[in-house]
């Protein structure tokens, strides 16, 4: 329930002012490990689907579509005064930059760090919006989700580096926006999968001691009979 709410607070790019660092964003990196019949599947599904279904709907069709329209005149406008051009020619090209990234992506469970990167940018472009990991069966995937975990790491204070592409007709690069996107991750699964005394577990606790164990909320049952007790 934390997380889902925080991913509604950071989609609306809610922040926090704080007397020592000024506006922080809003996110919540959450790890939930329980055993198979716990209901782990079923309370998510009951929350996005009963809780924040119409706010996702809403957000998707009305809400992002609306900021970004408000918001891509004035990154022309900036772009148009610092390179000295034609205000109504640098919005088009602005606005054919944000099409070519496609629909946007507000949840996903997997993906590679070039990939965020362009989800990422979109939001910039957009001013809003959060980007939000959710990995159910994380034992199973966690050998598959190093490239997208290591992100996720960098992101956690809504910035990340990004990649040098050559620069040609067929593969434009991008004038980076700076700025802060706020992320969100949950990873959930069973104890026995991810815990398992294998490299699994290994290139877990590996994670932790990178900076997830300091970024993350914990929640852990050994057994069906913890949550009955």
């Amino acid at each position: 329930v934390a997380y889902y709410f925080s991913v509604a607070a950071s989609m609306m790019r809610t922040t926090i002012d704080t007397p020592t660092h000024g506006n922080q964003l809003v996110n919540m990196y959450a790890i939930n490990l329980a055993p198979s019949g716990f209901g782990k599947g079923k309370s998510t599904g009951l929350i996005e689907d009963q809780v924040m279904d119409q706010f996702d709907a809403n957000f998707r069709n009305n809400t992002f579509p609306i900021l970004a329209m408000q918001n891509l005149p004035i990154l022309a406008n900036e772009r148009a005064a610092r390179k000295g051009e034609d205000p109504d020619k640098m919005l088009e090209r602005v606005e054919t930059e944000f099409r070519s990234l496609g629909a946007p992506y507000f949840v996903f469970d997997s993906g590679s760090a070039s990939a965020v990167k362009q989800v990422r940018h979109q939001l910039l472009m957009a001013n809003a919006g959060s980007l939000n990991l959710q990995v159910d069966e994380i034992g199973s995937k966690m050998m598959g989700s190093g490239e997208i975990l290591t992100a996720f790491l960098e992101l956690y204070d809504g910035k990340i580096k990004q990649k040098v592409i050559k620069n040609t007709s067929d593969n434009f690069r991008n004038e980076e926006i700076p700025g802060r996107t706020p992320s969100n991750l949950l990873l959930f699964g069973t104890p026995a999968r991810l815990l398992n005394g294998s490299k699994t577990e290994e290139d877990f606790y590996d994670f932790l001691m990178t900076g997830y164990a300091r970024r993350s909320f914990f929640g852990f049952h050994r057994s069906i009979h913890d949550a009955v007790e």
